[in-house]
């Protein structure tokens, strides 16, 4: 292994950059696709929670959060494209009708990004016996219906 990386750090590096590289070209390719404006949306939204053992990367997370902080800045570039995204998406719900007109945008961003990032906390899936999954889908629920119209 150190025959590749100089140290654990520059292995974690690697790591990490490689994982927000697919995640970030996923993310940008949302928009791009021919699903429906909801399904984008909802792409989105769980595109917060990893598809193979949330939890446990959650944890790591968590970890590379504290002994790590220099990598784990790198995760805000990710932050920035999936909000870029989703500005992307709500202008383009209200240009074509599937958003409220009374919604303002800037607010909804806001509440999005931080909603995303106060769910995945770990003492709020612990202390409601979420899993990540299970959470995502209650936010999804409760930002939806009260933006799309019915």
């Amino acid at each position: 292994m150190y025959k590749y990386f100089t140290s654990k750090k520059t292995l974690i590096d690697a790591v990490v950059d490689y994982h927000l590289e697919i995640l970030s070209n996923y993310v940008k390719n949302i928009t791009n696709n021919q699903r429906s404006w909801l399904e984008k949306l909802e792409d989105i939204f769980f595109s917060y929670i990893p598809k193979y053992d949330p939890e446990r990367l959650l944890e790591h997370m968590k970890e590379l959060k504290l002994y790590f902080p220099e990598v784990w800045e790198k995760t805000e570039r990710v932050k920035i494209i999936k909000r870029e995204q989703v500005r992307k998406l709500i202008y383009t719900g209200l240009q074509n009708g599937d958003v409220s007109p009374d919604l303002n945008p800037a607010v909804a961003i806001l509440v999005f990004e931080r909603t995303m990032d106060a769910v995945l906390e770990e003492g709020f899936l612990t202390e409601n016996n979420l899993t990540p999954k299970q959470a995502m889908e209650a936010v999804k629920d409760t930002l939806l219906y009260g933006i799309l119209r019915r």
